[in-house]
Protein backbone atom coordinates (compact mmCIF):
# COMPACT_ATOMS: atom_id res chain seq x y z
CA UNK A 1 0.00 0.00 0.00
CA UNK A 2 2.80 2.41 0.90
CA UNK A 3 4.55 1.77 -2.46
CA UNK A 4 1.33 2.59 -4.36
CA UNK A 5 1.10 6.05 -2.77
CA UNK A 6 4.73 6.71 -3.54
CA UNK A 7 4.25 5.71 -7.18
CA UNK A 8 1.10 7.83 -7.49
CA UNK A 9 2.89 10.81 -5.92
CA UNK A 10 5.67 10.43 -8.49
CA UNK A 11 3.46 9.95 -11.55
CA UNK A 12 0.73 12.51 -10.86
CA UNK A 13 2.90 15.62 -11.48
CA UNK A 14 4.25 14.07 -14.68
CA UNK A 15 0.76 13.27 -15.99
CA UNK A 16 -0.43 16.78 -15.10
CA UNK A 17 2.53 18.40 -16.87
CA UNK A 18 1.89 16.35 -20.01
CA UNK A 19 -1.78 17.33 -19.96
CA UNK A 20 -0.96 21.05 -19.54
CA UNK A 21 1.57 20.89 -22.36
CA UNK A 22 -1.02 19.32 -24.67
CA UNK A 23 -3.56 22.04 -23.86
CA UNK A 24 -1.28 24.94 -24.71
CA UNK A 25 -0.26 23.61 -28.12
CA UNK A 26 -2.94 24.38 -30.71
CA UNK A 27 -3.48 21.97 -33.54
CA UNK A 28 -2.24 23.27 -36.89
CA UNK A 29 -5.13 21.50 -38.59
CA UNK A 30 -7.57 23.93 -36.92
CA UNK A 31 -6.75 26.56 -39.56
CA UNK A 32 -9.39 26.81 -42.27
CA UNK A 33 -7.14 27.39 -45.28
CA UNK A 34 -9.97 28.70 -47.44
CA UNK A 35 -10.16 31.82 -45.26
CA UNK A 36 -6.51 32.86 -45.60
CA UNK A 37 -4.83 34.57 -48.57
CA UNK A 38 -1.06 34.89 -48.99
CA UNK A 39 0.44 37.50 -51.32
CA UNK A 40 3.95 38.43 -52.39
CA UNK A 41 4.51 41.84 -53.97
CA UNK A 42 7.76 43.46 -55.13
CA UNK A 43 8.67 46.83 -53.61
CA UNK A 44 10.25 48.05 -56.87
CA UNK A 45 9.66 47.68 -60.60
CA UNK A 46 13.29 46.64 -61.19
CA UNK A 47 16.23 45.66 -59.03
CA UNK A 48 20.00 45.62 -59.55
CA UNK A 49 22.15 42.63 -58.63
CA UNK A 50 24.10 44.73 -56.12
CA UNK A 51 21.06 45.84 -54.09
CA UNK A 52 18.55 44.15 -51.76
CA UNK A 53 15.64 42.48 -53.57
CA UNK A 54 12.81 43.43 -51.23
CA UNK A 55 9.29 42.06 -51.42
CA UNK A 56 6.28 42.35 -49.13
CA UNK A 57 4.78 39.14 -47.74
CA UNK A 58 1.15 39.56 -46.65
CA UNK A 59 -1.23 37.13 -44.94
CA UNK A 60 -4.91 38.15 -44.82
CA UNK A 61 -7.84 36.53 -43.02
CA UNK A 62 -10.73 36.87 -45.49
CA UNK A 63 -13.12 34.80 -43.38
CA UNK A 64 -15.63 35.60 -40.66
CA UNK A 65 -13.80 33.86 -37.80
CA UNK A 66 -10.40 34.34 -36.21
CA UNK A 67 -7.73 31.89 -37.33
CA UNK A 68 -4.49 30.86 -35.67
CA UNK A 69 -1.48 30.28 -37.88
CA UNK A 70 2.05 29.21 -37.16
CA UNK A 71 4.86 31.65 -37.90
CA UNK A 72 7.15 28.71 -38.70
CA UNK A 73 8.45 28.29 -42.25
CA UNK A 74 7.22 31.71 -43.33
CA UNK A 75 8.52 35.30 -43.32
CA UNK A 76 6.40 35.88 -40.20
CA UNK A 77 9.32 34.43 -38.20
CA UNK A 78 11.35 37.54 -39.02
CA UNK A 79 14.10 35.64 -40.82
CA UNK A 80 14.57 32.77 -43.22
CA UNK A 81 14.64 29.43 -41.42
CA UNK A 82 13.99 27.19 -44.42
CA UNK A 83 13.41 27.32 -48.17
CA UNK A 84 9.78 28.49 -48.34
CA UNK A 85 9.95 30.41 -51.63
CA UNK A 86 10.05 29.02 -55.14
CA UNK A 87 12.41 31.27 -57.10
CA UNK A 88 12.89 30.49 -60.81
CA UNK A 89 14.72 32.06 -63.74
CA UNK A 90 14.06 30.63 -67.20
CA UNK A 91 12.31 27.66 -65.55
CA UNK A 92 15.41 26.82 -63.51
CA UNK A 93 15.08 26.78 -59.75
CA UNK A 94 17.38 29.18 -57.91
CA UNK A 95 19.40 27.67 -55.07
CA UNK A 96 18.39 28.52 -51.50
CA UNK A 97 21.48 29.49 -49.49
CA UNK A 98 19.93 30.37 -46.12
CA UNK A 99 19.52 28.54 -42.82
CA UNK A 100 17.57 25.33 -42.26
CA UNK A 101 16.35 24.96 -38.69
CA UNK A 102 15.13 21.81 -36.99
CA UNK A 103 12.23 22.37 -34.59
CA UNK A 104 11.12 21.46 -31.11
CA UNK A 105 7.38 21.08 -30.46
CA UNK A 106 5.25 24.19 -30.94
CA UNK A 107 4.58 26.68 -28.16
CA UNK A 108 1.84 29.30 -28.08
CA UNK A 109 4.35 32.03 -28.93
CA UNK A 110 4.94 30.31 -32.30
CA UNK A 111 1.38 31.16 -33.38
CA UNK A 112 -0.37 34.37 -34.32
CA UNK A 113 -4.13 34.97 -34.39
CA UNK A 114 -5.64 36.83 -37.32
CA UNK A 115 -9.11 38.24 -36.76
CA UNK A 116 -11.59 38.64 -39.65
CA UNK A 117 -10.26 41.17 -42.15
CA UNK A 118 -6.92 41.44 -40.36
CA UNK A 119 -3.64 41.19 -42.23
CA UNK A 120 -0.01 40.79 -41.32
CA UNK A 121 2.77 42.04 -43.56
CA UNK A 122 6.55 41.92 -43.46
CA UNK A 123 9.47 42.40 -45.84
CA UNK A 124 11.48 39.62 -47.44
CA UNK A 125 14.96 40.13 -48.96
CA UNK A 126 15.58 37.50 -51.63
CA UNK A 127 19.19 38.57 -52.19
CA UNK A 128 20.24 37.39 -48.72
CA UNK A 129 19.03 33.79 -49.06
CA UNK A 130 18.85 32.88 -52.74
CA UNK A 131 21.72 32.60 -55.24
CA UNK A 132 20.54 35.35 -57.60
CA UNK A 133 23.68 36.00 -59.64
CA UNK A 134 22.35 37.03 -63.06
CA UNK A 135 20.05 39.68 -64.40
CA UNK A 136 16.75 38.75 -66.01
CA UNK A 137 13.16 37.95 -65.15
CA UNK A 138 12.49 35.84 -62.09
CA UNK A 139 9.29 34.23 -60.88
CA UNK A 140 8.76 34.06 -57.11
CA UNK A 141 6.05 32.22 -55.18
CA UNK A 142 5.53 31.47 -51.48
CA UNK A 143 5.11 27.76 -50.87
CA UNK A 144 2.90 26.97 -47.89
CA UNK A 145 3.63 23.91 -45.78
CA UNK A 146 2.15 21.52 -43.29
CA UNK A 147 4.01 23.40 -40.55
CA UNK A 148 2.38 26.77 -41.12
CA UNK A 149 -0.82 25.62 -42.90
CA UNK A 150 -0.69 28.69 -45.15
CA UNK A 151 -1.75 28.38 -48.78
CA UNK A 152 0.67 29.00 -51.64
CA UNK A 153 0.77 32.52 -53.05
CA UNK A 154 0.26 33.32 -56.70
CA UNK A 155 3.59 33.72 -58.52
CA UNK A 156 4.92 37.23 -59.13
CA UNK A 157 7.56 38.36 -61.59
CA UNK A 158 10.53 40.51 -60.69
CA UNK A 159 13.09 42.06 -63.06
CA UNK A 160 16.77 42.26 -62.18
CA UNK A 161 19.35 44.27 -64.13
CA UNK A 162 23.02 43.29 -64.28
Amino acid sequence: MNKSWWLLALLLPLMTACQLNRQRLPLATALPLRDVVVELSPLADKYRLDEPILMTFTVTNTGTHAVRISRWSSPLEGRFTTDYLDVHRKRERILYTGDRLHRNPWLLKDFVTLHPGERLACEVDLSRNYAITEGGRYEVRFRGSGLNRLPDSDPVEIKIKD
